[in-house]
């Protein structure tokens, strides 16, 4: 009775199997494990990759060092595709910026799931809050720097909460 369903012509809700993950959550465990299993952790950035042919074999890194290695795996996430370049590769990875808004609300839902609004925007909860976004433009959207964490505040206002205030 909370969700307005006006505009929409389709929708999808599964009883089980179904949600969302926390994603650092996942990578400390990833860490954990791979401590336990004595893999050093190295923070330099990838500066060239080495191949031997359709083969990588090595990677040099921002700090001098070179590793030689048999099997690299490219998980450098919005930097992803100019990794891949650096073998050679071409890989449609681009950084985007996002922004993901966190707030309190003073109804509370407790059956609702993530919700994606056909504007693309998002909503869930998270605990006592819930966390919303998605309303970034799609053109024109790449960030040149993937650094740049600086929140475009005013895209909750005027973009989101309008569109939340109307579907929920």
């Amino acid at each position: 009775p909370w969700l307005s369903t006006e505009g929409i012509s389709a929708g999808a809700y599964g009883r089980t199997g179904e949600g969302w993950f926390d994603a650092h959550a996942m990578l400390t465990l990833f860490r954990k494990a791979l401590r336990q299993k004595k893999v050093d952790f190295i923070a330099a950035d990838v500066t060239g990759i080495a191949r031997d042919g359709n083969r990588v074999t090595g990677v040099s890194l921002g700090n001098g060092e070179t590793l030689e290695a048999g099997i690299v795996v490219n998980a450098a996430g919005p930097n992803a595709g100019k990794v891949a370049a650096m073998a050679g590769l071409e890989l449609p990875v681009e950084p985007r910026k996002r922004n993901v808004f966190v707030f309190e609300a003073r109804e509370k839902y407790a059956d609702m799931p993530l919700l994606v609004d056909p504007s693309g925007i998002y909503v869930r909860p998270e605990g006592s809050v819930y966390l919303t976004g998605g309303a970034e433009p799609e053109e024109g959207d790449c960030a040149p720097d993937p650094g740049d964490f600086e929140v475009n505040w005013p895209l909750f206002e005027e973009v989101i909460w309008p569109v939340l205030a109307t579907r929920i």
